[in-house]
């Protein structure tokens, strides 16, 4: 991991607030391998798989982008990698709870989950304009029925609840969320 000198790191986190990508895939580059260290070390605590793997990876890249729009550049307490560091470990720990949770409610019930209750109507719109830079590229790369397959999927939405709300087939939505995810595996790489 490159140390960028505070003004050069400065710049680049408010360009990339700006939805400038490459200053984005500047930060995200020299940050990998803290993320990658995050998520294995999270995958180690819970019994995931390598394709939970790929799920965790991609949801600590949100996770950064998120923590990189909430940094103040203007205060000098905290550096912006122990503040990325503590975002991605929060949100992998939370994610990983609910995996583990939805898994284990399948296994012993064979049930749909329960969802997490919705946050405000305020605190979404926030989060979703902190995500359009980034998922402007992902956005592209869907098809329209990926789109809103994703977006719901995103929500914390089962494939049986995103399929009932899109009025299709849940093996279709099964089928969409794969083609989703090896989209992103390439839109998103870890390695």
């Amino acid at each position: 991991m490159k140390n960028f000198d505070p003004t050069e790191q400065k710049d680049l986190i408010l360009r990339a607030k700006q939805g400038k990508q490459g200053a984005f895939e500047r930060l995200l580059e020299n940050y990998r391998p803290l993320i990658s260290s995050l998520v294995k070390s999270t995958v180690s605590e819970f019994p995931f798989s390598d394709s939970d793997y790929e799920d965790l990876y991609q949801e600590a890249v949100i996770l950064f982008f998120r923590a990189l729009n909430r940094y103040d550049t203007d205060q000098g307490e905290v550096a912006f990698g122990l503040f990325a560091k503590i975002c991605i470990r929060n949100g992998l720990l939370t994610q990983a709870k609910r995996m583990q949770k939805r898994l284990n409610t399948l296994s012993l019930e064979n049930e749909e989950t329960t969802l997490p209750p919705a946050s405000e109507p305020s605190d979404r719109l926030i989060e979703q304009e902190s995500y359009e830079a980034l998922y402007e590229s992902i956005r592209r790369s869907l098809t329209e029925y990926e789109n809103r397959v994703w977006w719901l999927y995103l929500s914390g939405r089962t494939a049986r609840e995103i399929a009932l709300a899109l009025k299709k087939d849940e093996k279709s939505v099964q089928n969409a969320i794969y083609r989703i995810r090896r989209k992103l595996r390439t839109i998103i790489p870890h390695s």
